[in-house]
């Protein structure tokens, strides 16, 4: 589910690394109180993940949109959940993107 675009080598990073979940985490109220309505928004949207597939990712994009300042620049990388670990070179450029404004 999370490893499923990596080869052997980057499952066995992330299997020898894992920890328990905090799931109070997942049922914890989120609020965007505060954060400026004209604050860029980027989302990632991973086109291979099993975690969140590409369809709930485009809900989310959906919610950031119907919120006050919505406008959400979408970039998709073509892998699964762990692109940091899959994907890191694609992942740094979206990333630098977002830092040189």
């Amino acid at each position: 589910m999370f490893c499923n675009d990596m080869d052997e080598k980057q499952v066995r990073f992330v299997l020898d690394r894992t920890g328990t979940e905090a799931a109070v985490v997942l049922a914890e109220a989120v609020t965007r109180a505060g954060i400026p309505p004209d604050l860029p928004k980027t989302f990632v949207k991973l086109l291979k993940d099993q975690s969140l597939p590409p369809e709930r990712q485009d809900v989310l994009v959906e919610n950031l949109r119907a919120s006050p300042g919505g406008t959400v620049d979408v970039v998709t990388i073509d892998s699964g959940h762990d692109v940091m670990i899959s994907r890191p070179e694609e992942l740094a450029d979206v990333l630098n993107r977002i830092a040189s404004g």
